[in-house]
């Protein structure tokens, strides 16, 4: 996914701008799966996921931790109105109530 979605030269499917890209890769833009992953939370390579995706699409993620004010700065600076959701939940496993974050901007 990383490679294709920060390369300039290629799009997602049959090189067409596509309306969403919805991402639950990583723990969160500041926890990642692999310290590879660190990269793609970087303005440079969401302006080239923002470039495959067309005027008034969308981009959300979704994170394991509360909304991060930085990261939000960070896609108001690629995107337009970008925005945090907390999203509580009952959690079975640790019997109590949870939260992620999700969130969302739009390409201009």
């Amino acid at each position: 996914f990383f490679a294709v979605a920060t390369d300039d030269k290629a799009g997602f499917m049959n090189n067409e701008a596509v309306d969403a890209v919805l991402l639950d890769i990583d723990h969160s833009p500041s926890h990642w799966l692999n310290e590879h992953n660190r990269d793609f939370y970087s303005a440079e390579s969401l302006r080239a996921v923002a470039g495959k995706i067309v005027s008034g699409g969308i981009f959300a993620l979704w994170s394991n931790d509360w909304p991060d004010d930085a990261f939000i700065d960070l896609l108001n600076s690629v995107f337009v109105n970008a925005q945090s959701h907390v999203v509580r939940f009952d959690n079975p496993y640790s019997g109590g109530e949870s939260i992620n974050t999700i969130y969302v901007a739009t390409v201009e």
